[in-house]
């Protein structure tokens, strides 16, 4: 009886530890390791050059499934592109000011040509 619960309990624990639900790309030439876990967001270009972006739905030893449509061979990656979050959050703030500056811009002609006359 004890045998057959230690045997239960492992092989529950088999089940909830995510070990083997981890992709794990080391860079070349640098110690740099990312890890990705299913949800996180992942963009990446197949060997035959297709993009593909999106969250990762699930892994398994020789395949990942992106945005639940494309089953993608863990052999076939060719490029996994890196995150830019300060690149993305510059690039959006310029572009709010800029249209706050346009606003502004916009609304200080239109003061000036009606008090010109």
């Amino acid at each position: 009886m004890i045998k057959r619960l230690l045997l239960l309990v492992f092989v529950l624990f088999a089940l909830v530890l995510p070990a083997h639900n981890v992709l794990l790309v080391k860079k070349t030439g640098s110690a740099k390791r990312y890890i990705f876990k299913p949800g996180n967001y992942i963009s990446l270009r197949t060997v035959e050059g297709k993009k593909v972006e999106g969250p990762i739905n699930a892994i398994r030893a020789d395949y990942l499934i992106v945005d639940f449509t494309n089953k993608i061979p863990v052999a076939d990656i060719q490029i996994i592109y890196a995150d830019r979050t300060l690149l993305k959050t510059l690039s959006a703030y310029t572009m709010a000011m800029s249209v706050v500056y346009t606003g502004l811009d916009l609304g200080n002609n239109n003061f000036n040509i009606e008090n010109s006359s």
